[in-house]
């Protein structure tokens, strides 16, 4: 949406400074011709991020199981790279991934499905009177990579996991707020042929009281917006200005000038401490506690700045005998001030950011019963999970170290360390015939992050 409002306001000052001249032809024609100099992406490399709302076609899978979105909406994110050959056609890779809950109608949650799908396109593009607005269609044919995951029922079983050939048609239109980047919208159809699920269900006592096998399909109709980041510089159709392919050899770089920019960021959380409370921790899932965010900022002048960050991580819980019954969301939204200095002549740039915000803890993905293995190793037995609480929302402060390359005038690559600080959160955990437990978790930590940066205009 604050993408979307800039495209509005540039578009609208465009506008307004061109209505001075609306009369004049020749003024007409010099709009034209600097525009194509501005916006001429031809011979280009570029990548992009995209995230949007997917919806399938036929939400049944087998029994009564189905597809169903996780807290109101089936997030798609992804992204790829591509080149664009000339004025019109370009070659890419996308890359998509969706995952939706599987449901039953008599169970509840009972898994995840895991689907990335992988595509080699081509793309036509059709440039309106060399200006910043760019339709453009594409298709592409690839496969499918699905995985039945997440297991939150464990006396239900589902096979449901091929990959399979995959395609996709999408149209599109692209807004250039700068000569190296591009927002906009898309709507995407992906196909795919249908598979073949099994799905098993037994009591406390191990006894199959229900099977079924039935056949699905994963076709989606895709609402995306995405913005698309140029490295290098443009050439210009006449050959008089040089095009390079991943760094501009020509300024200005980082500049004085008051400029928005948004970035994107992920890596990796260090928490200092893992308690929970009773035999629970916190734990980073396969020793990798994924961190995802971004934010959008201001640069006031040559040193100061502001900005709004967006960060989460979902830890999971574990403990004994459960092993993982849970994860855990942090959510933390931080208003910062940020001071740069920049060097090389605003080409190489460290920054320190600080600021307090506010962090929503949630507790998800929690599994009631879970199947423990008796010491035997030759039966099991089905526990119920804990009762949990934790005190939600919660302040929240952070000092941040970064470190920035601009490739060209608009677009910058990274590195940040940031110390993510916070309170101790009150908790509760209740196991079955036994009292409850008070204890505390704190979130706190040091993470380590790669940030892409675009800069407007």
């Amino acid at each position: 949406m604050l993408v979307l409002a800039a495209m509005a306001l540039l578009g609208a000052d465009g506008v307004r400074a061109d209505d001075h001249d609306a009369g004049s032809e020749a003024a007409t024609q010099k709009r034209a011709e600097s525009n194509v100099a501005r916006f001429w992406d031809a011979e280009r490399f570029y990548f992009w991020f995209q995230s949007g709302e997917t919806a399938i076609v036929d939400t049944h899978i087998v029994s009564d199981l189905f597809f169903d979105t996780p807290n109101g909406i089936n997030v798609m994110l992804g992204g790829g790279g591509g080149y664009n050959i000339d004025e019109h056609w370009s070659v890419e890779f996308q890359g998509h991934g969706t995952e939706p809950d599987v449901r039953s109608k008599s169970l509840g949650k009972v898994r995840e499905y895991s689907n990335i799908t992988l595509l080699p396109s081509a793309r036509f593009r059709l440039p309106i009177d060399g200006g910043p607005w760019v339709p453009w269609a594409s298709a592409g044919l690839g496969w499918s990579i699905n995985d039945v995951n997440d297991n939150g029922n464990s006396r239900v079983k589902l096979e449901a996991d091929e990959s399979t050939i995959a395609g996709s048609v999408a149209i599109g239109l692209d807004y250039f707020v700068s000569p190296n980047v591009a927002v906009g919208l898309s709507v995407q159809g992906l196909i795919y042929p249908n598979q073949t699920a099994e799905f098993t269900y037994r009591n406390a006592n191990g006894k199959v009281v229900r099977r079924a096998q039935d056949e699905f399909n994963l076709s989606s109709i895709n609402t995306l917006a995405h913005i698309r980041l140029f490295p290098g510089q443009q050439g210009s159709p006449d050959g008089t200005k040089k095009r390079t392919f991943l760094l501009a050899d020509e300024g200005p770089f980082d500049t004085s000038d008051l400029r928005f920019y948004l970035y994107f960021f992920g890596g990796h959380t260090e928490q200092f401490s893992k308690d929970f409370g009773g035999p629970l921790t916190l734990e980073a899932p396969g020793d990798f506690n994924a961190t995802l965010g971004g934010g959008l900022g201001l640069n006031f002048d040559r040193h100061w700045g502001a900005e709004v960050q967006l960060m989460n991580t979902d830890p999971n819980m574990e403990g004994s005998p459960y092993g993982k019954m849970a994860e855990v969301s942090n959510f933390t939204v931080l208003p910062m001030v940020r001071f740069r200095w920049p060097f090389l002549g605003g080409r190489l740039v460290p920054s320190v950011r600080a600021g307090v915000g506010y962090a929503q803890f949630t507790i998800n993905d929690k599994r009631g019963w879970i199947d423990v293995i008796n010491s035997t190793g030759t039966a099991a037995r089905s526990v119920a999970t804990p009762k949990v609480t934790i005190d939600s929302p919660s302040v929240a402060g952070s000092v941040q170290l970064g470190l920035e390359y601009f490739l060209n005038h608009n677009l910058s690559f990274g590195v940040s360390v940031p110390f993510y600080l916070y309170p101790d959160a009150d908790t509760t955990v209740k196991e079955v015939g036994k009292r409850k437990v008070n204890g505390s978790a704190n979130f706190s930590g040091v993470a380590g992050l790669l940030e892409i940066r675009a800069y407007l205009p």
